[in-house]
């Protein structure tokens, strides 16, 4: 990035979001159950873990806007990876469930694509130095 101090800034933001998100995925696992009979209450407590999600979301998107051309690049080309990855591989599953494997909770389709673009970005990076 061009802007070092500016990375800094919005890695930072990041890593607090994230572990805003751990925190209120705990505390969401261990009172759903006491929740049940709080039916309008519940669905907006199941909320709560997206919106730090949603803050991290934007703060890659701030610090996208501030990277030079070519990490810009590895960016996008990492990502673009990664969603064509997860979509095939969620894809082929798909019919491993027809066949009769267990079903693939959908909750896990975003980490694994957040996985993916890590793992991308990690080799494409290597392949500019």
């Amino acid at each position: 990035m061009e802007n070092k101090p500016q990375a800094k800034k919005y890695a930072r933001r990041f890593i607090l979001a994230c572990a805003a998100y751990a925190v209120l995925v705990i505390i969401y696992v261990s009172v759903r159950r006491s929740l049940a009979d709080l039916t309008p209450w519940r669905y907006l407590i199941a909320l709560l873990p997206v919106i730090p999600v949603a803050f991290a979301l934007y703060y890659q998107l701030m610090a996208l806007r501030q990277m030079d051309e070519l990490h810009r690049r590895i960016f996008s080309e990492s990502f673009i990876i990664s969603a064509l990855l997860t979509g095939f591989l969620t894809f082929s599953y798909a019919f491993f469930e027809q066949a009769g494997f267990p079903k693939f909770s959908t909750f896990l389709f975003f980490p694994a694509m957040i996985i993916i673009w890590g793992f991308a970005n990690m080799i494409l990076s290597r392949s500019y130095q």
